[in-house]
């Protein structure tokens, strides 16, 4: 699990693997990605319609989304 926390915090991760990422059963996973400056608006997207706070809340540290 670590190496994949680190893959989704890697703004040099693929978008693919992201894409992937972003579908983690794990929070803290999809939180990660939610701050990686590489996520694509569709990533983010998806990641607003997640039902977990923290990932909420990751999403809420970006500098570039508005709520």
């Amino acid at each position: 699990m670590l190496d994949k926390f680190r893959l989704a915090n890697d703004p040099d991760t693929e978008l693919r693997q992201l894409e992937d990422l972003a579908d983690s059963q794990d929070e803290m996973i999809r939180g990660a990605v939610a701050l990686n400056p590489s996520a694509t608006k569709s990533i983010l997207i998806k990641l607003f319609l997640d039902d977990s706070e923290y990932v909420q809340e990751c999403l809420r540290k970006r500098n570039d989304t508005k709520h």
